[in-house]
């Protein structure tokens, strides 16, 4: 059984010059960013670092091996999960393709929500993903003929 202490709450101050002191002063200034809503259509950076979050985290980093593992292994893939937070502003026929990553193909593969397309290039070790949901109006239409007309070339 592993005990596990959960960090009392510190202010934002002491968290911030936590980071400070640890050479992470990029995180503590992303963090004085802009917070993005939902209805923001357009983001042209990525979300902001909750440090709180982020220090809490810091508490249970692992400094030994468990079950032979540590998160310092090089051989552990990285995953990418932007592309969920973004489905729902993804219009239908749009294409993701993910190159040489197998791992976070499947990952996607199995937390994308919307109906989705998967087709597998073998040979050339692409992951493709096309959204097969319904047209949302006249310019998804008119995409959505694009890409097709594109198709036949």
């Amino acid at each position: 059984m592993i005990n596990i202490s959960i960090p009392e709450k510190k202010s934002k101050s002491f968290i911030e010059n936590f980071f400070i002191k640890k050479g992470l002063v990029d995180i503590v200034e992303k963090s004085r960013g802009v917070n993005y809503k939902v209805n923001d259509l357009q983001i042209s950076a990525p979300y902001k670092p909750v440090l709180n979050d982020l220090y809490r985290l810091f508490q249970f980093n692992v400094k030994k091996n468990i079950n032979g593992i540590n998160t310092g292994n090089k051989n552990l893939m990285s995953m990418t999960r932007d592309v969920l937070k973004f489905e729902y502003f993804f219009t239908p026929s749009i294409i993701i393709v993910v190159d040489c990553r197998s791992a976070n193909a499947k990952f996607l593969k199995d937390n994308l929500i919307r109906k989705w397309k998967y087709i597998i290039d073998k040979k050339n070790e692409k992951y493709i993903f096309l959204l097969k949901d319904e047209i949302l109006g006249k310019y998804n239409l008119l995409q959505n003929k694009f890409f097709k007309s594109k198709k036949n070339e």
